[in-house]
């Protein structure tokens, strides 16, 4: 079953992604066409606007796939979602799995698009050298390179399936009679909550990696909390906020899960 719901997934919403993404390939080409002119007062700006539409790629994305993930459970088809000889585990899990497989796709392309205008070296377009991989590894050790396409989806999907989660728990209680508005809410809650989370951990739980120094990009068992008072600022970057967000995340899934089955889920 989780195969069939998966497949129903990519069937019900290839379109609208592979659309949503080609008009934005597509005007950002043409910002790229018009900065390429090298016109003064006008190469820049279109630029950096070329920039930020890619960058739109991996914002619209988990809007879509939170608005899919409601409508689908919870709007117009949520009954019939809701009545598939399914547990609701499966049903929620074919329909993270398959957010944070698109989601990760649509950060690459960002990621990688990105790369390709500015990340060589000199950028003609902007006419300023913005960031290469060498900048973006320098930080890190030999060994530790593959930190960056470990953490990165980890922490991309960390995020969404919280959202998701929150999407359920914000049709339950008391938030169930703002319908469409409990979600909004619960959103909002769960973002505020999240990015508290990550403040706290990030600067007290003594784990993450020295940013100066001969020793820069090591692991360290050191929280950034004592540098803030210092002169010379904090050497470390916290990462405390990765364990605890993932165990936060872990528990809204459960949470919402555990909701969907008793409350929503006909089987």
């Amino acid at each position: 079953m989780f195969a069939k719901l998966f497949k129903h997934e990519f069937l019900a919403t290839w379109r609208q992604f592979g659309m949503v993404w080609g008009v934005i390939l597509v005007v950002t080409a043409g910002l790229f066409g018009v900065a390429a002119l090298k016109v003064p007062g006008l190469s820049v700006g279109t630029g950096v606007f070329g920039i930020l539409g890619l960058a739109a790629i991996a914002v619209v994305t988990p809007v879509l796939l939170c608005l899919n993930y409601w409508r689908t459970m919870y709007g117009g088809p949520g009954y019939l979602t809701q009545s598939l000889p399914a547990r609701g585990r499966v049903i929620f899990a074919a329909k993270a799995a398959y957010a944070c497989i698109v989601l990760l796709i649509a950060s690459a392309i960002t990621f990688g698009l990105v790369m390709v205008v500015v990340g060589p070296g000199s950028s003609a377009l902007l006419g300023q050298k913005l960031f290469s991989w060498h900048d973006m590894v320098a930080v890190l050790q030999t060994g530790q390179v593959w930190l960056a396409p470990v953490l990165a989806p980890l922490m991309i999907c960390t995020e969404l399936l919280l959202y998701l989660a929150t999407i359920t728990l914000g049709t339950r209680g008391k938030l169930q009679a703002l319908g469409a508005g409990g979600a909004v809410v619960a959103l909002v809650i769960g973002y505020v909550v999240l990015e508290v989370v990550i403040v706290v951990t990030m600067l007290t739980i003594p784990w993450g990696f020295r940013t100066t120094g001969p020793d820069v990009g090591t692991l360290t068992f050191s929280s950034m909390w004592p540098g803030l008072s210092s002169a010379a600022g904090t050497t470390v970057l916290g990462m405390g906020w990765l364990p605890v967000g993932i165990l936060l995340t872990a528990g809204a899934v459960v949470w919402a899960v555990r909701s969907i089955e008793h409350h929503t889920c006909l089987r």
